[in-house]
């Protein structure tokens, strides 16, 4: 086949692939103008009265709100998720390239608080 000559009706490979690099060029474009990202989390206390103790897992990141949401959905069927509340699910939005605790901390201090 010469250079330049391809076939590019509808289902050749050339539109075949066309169709893909145009699909991968607007996931390309999506990820450049991502400014955010959606932390799933999931959080739970367990223990006594005079002990308690805090379990959270991380459980993905996600580009939006919505698929961070349907995540959940999966985690509540699964063991030991589904044994606790849905509030235990959290789901926080944090903008990338920002620093964070641009002041240091005192272990101290942020123990008293609690």
């Amino acid at each position: 086949m010469e250079k330049g000559n391809y076939p590019t009706g509808p289902g050749s490979e050339f539109s075949k692939l066309k169709e893909y690099g145009d699909h991968y060029n607007e996931q390309i474009a999506e990820a450049v103008e991502m400014k955010t990202v959606f932390l799933l989390e999931h959080t739970h206390e367990d223990g006594d009265e005079d002990i308690e103790t805090r379990d959270t897992k991380t459980l993905g990141i996600y580009s939006t709100k919505v698929n961070a949401k349907t995540a959940i959905e999966f985690y509540k069927k699964l063991p030991g998720f589904k044994d606790y509340p849905d509030d235990c699910f959290t789901v926080d939005e944090y903008e990338l390239d920002i620093k964070g605790w641009t002041k240091g901390f005192n272990v101290f201090e942020d123990y008293l608080k609690g």
